[in-house]
């Protein structure tokens, strides 16, 4: 599930990117601070996965 999560965080930070090169207006640019969402995502996923690790050894 992190994994997932991560790979999403990723591709929308790289989609923002690529939106942010080619702003030519200002909604363009607006739509770059999308950035941050994706920076979001991929810290979600960090912390599921250790969330995720630390069950793992809780349990065993």
């Amino acid at each position: 599930m992190s994994a997932f999560i991560l790979i999403l965080g990723i591709l929308q930070m790289l989609g923002v990117i690529a939106v942010a090169l080619g702003a030519k207006s200002a909604i363009h640019e607006i739509l770059a601070c999308a950035f941050g969402l994706g920076a979001i995502t991929f810290a979600l996923a960090i912390i599921t996965a250790k969330v995720d690790d630390a069950l793992k050894a809780r349990n065993a």
